[in-house]
């Protein structure tokens, strides 16, 4: 298990979420049983990667996880089966001040994480015209493409951390 040194001792929520995004974390499309055929060749993409500070590639589940250079944990799950797909998290803060004005960039940041050339092109594209911001209830942006059955970007709050997901599945 990674431990995170940017938790903060009285903030539970906030170890709740290290322990959703670093501990166990599954996706129901995913199986055991597939073999993930982009396995070495992402493992080796997110070791090189200089936006990462600390990873831990989880070949049972065909998952990274880890924290940015910046503080922020992330997740993201592969898979490739009968079923093609990948979820990636973050979480960011908490003490964001200005997490409310880089909501695009942030999202960006773990697209240039988890998506191929492709993926991310399409997600680009999308946000160029839509500007993410908070609010009471999860935002879900959709990324309109006939390529995929779902593909997503949801953002919460939850007290002062704010959860972003970017999922995208093709059948």
């Amino acid at each position: 298990m990674i431990i995170c040194r940017h938790a903060h001792p009285r903030n539970s929520i906030y170890s709740l979420l290290v322990t959703l995004v670093l501990g166990v974390f599954s996706v129901g499309c995913a199986a055991n049983e597939c073999v993930y055929e982009q396995q070495e060749n992402q493992k080796q993409l997110y070791a090189a990667n200089p936006a990462i500070s600390v990873q831990q590639w989880l070949e049972s589940s065909n998952e990274v996880k880890g924290v940015l250079a910046n503080g922020n944990l992330f997740s993201v799950k592969h898979w490739s089966c009968e079923h093609y797909g990948k979820q990636a998290l973050m979480v960011l803060g908490p003490h964001m001040d200005t997490a409310a004005n880089q909501l695009n960039a942030s999202v960006l940041q773990l697209a240039k994480l988890a998506l191929d050339e492709h993926e991310l092109k399409l997600l680009s594209q999308s946000l160029q015209n839509s500007k993410l911001h908070l609010a009471d209830a999860p935002l879900q942006h959709n990324i309109v493409s006939n390529e995929f059955d779902e593909f997503y970007v949801k953002i919460a709050i939850t007290d002062s951390l704010i959860i972003i997901e970017i999922k995208l599945y093709h059948s």
